[in-house]
């Protein structure tokens, strides 16, 4: 028997920045950090472009994950500014992107409302740099409180699909894995991942996408997360 729920967060539960949206944040963060730092903005966009490149491979190859203190403060190295700026430059990453994100994919909030008072434990494992970005949406749309644990990358220091994340998170739910689901939209993070850890698995189908068949459910939409589930015991 399920007796745990783990979700994915970016474009599962929340929605996330588009791909031309992200160019724009991108250069607005840069413009900002210019003026800061008084330096020439094409110097500090290269730098900060490249350091993001960086810290990106070392993350794919490692399975390990960084946060933005992690990449401000190498940003500040490679521009041979002064650390003393590092929390004006945490708080110019953050409220860059803040404000462009949407909200909780349809059906998300009602999902879980239905699946708590089943009975459900429920957690979150995202792949994350911020962590607080999770937490204020969370609050801000009232949905903190279905959930048990939050299994943030940032601050474990690993990401999906290392088997680590997960047998933590089962760990703090205090259920095995093999009584737990993990749900998301990345076939090799999401769906692969908690299978190596011994959980089941879930799709979520973004628009264009097609089912994975290796999970144990597929769905398009949360509202029917709940009956899926059903069919699944």
């Amino acid at each position: 028997m399920i007796e745990g729920i783990c979700f994915d967060f970016w474009e599962s539960l929340f929605g996330f920045v588009s791909q031309e949206e992200l160019k724009n944040v991108r250069w607005e963060r840069s413009r900002m950090l210019s003026e800061l730092l008084n330096r020439p903005l094409e110097e500090v966009d290269e730098t900060y472009t490249n350091v993001v490149l960086e810290m990106t491979q070392w993350r794919e190859k490692t399975g390990f994950e960084f946060c933005v203190e992690d990449l401000m403060k190498l940003f500040l190295k490679r521009m041979n500014a002064p650390l003393k700026l590092l929390p004006e430059c945490q708080r110019i990453f953050v409220d860059a992107i803040k404000k462009h994100f949407p909200g909780p994919n349809p059906g998300a909030k009602e999902a879980l409302e239905i699946l708590k008072n089943k009975g459900y434990k429920l957690a979150i494992i995202s792949n994350t740099i911020h962590g607080t970005i999770e937490e204020e949406l969370l609050r801000e749309y009232e949905m903190d409180h279905y959930f048990d644990v939050k299994a943030l990358s940032c601050r474990l220091g690993v990401r999906k699909p290392r088997r680590d994340i997960f047998l933590w998170t089962s760990y703090r739910l205090g259920i095995p894995p093999s009584r737990l689901i993990h749900i998301g939209d990345d076939p090799e993070a999401d769906v692969a991942g908690a299978l190596r850890a011994g959980f089941w698995s879930g799709f979520y189908i973004k628009p264009g996408k097609s089912p994975v068949e290796k999970a144990h459910i597929n769905i398009d939409h949360w509202e029917a997360l709940p009956e899926a589930l059903e069919e699944l015991r």
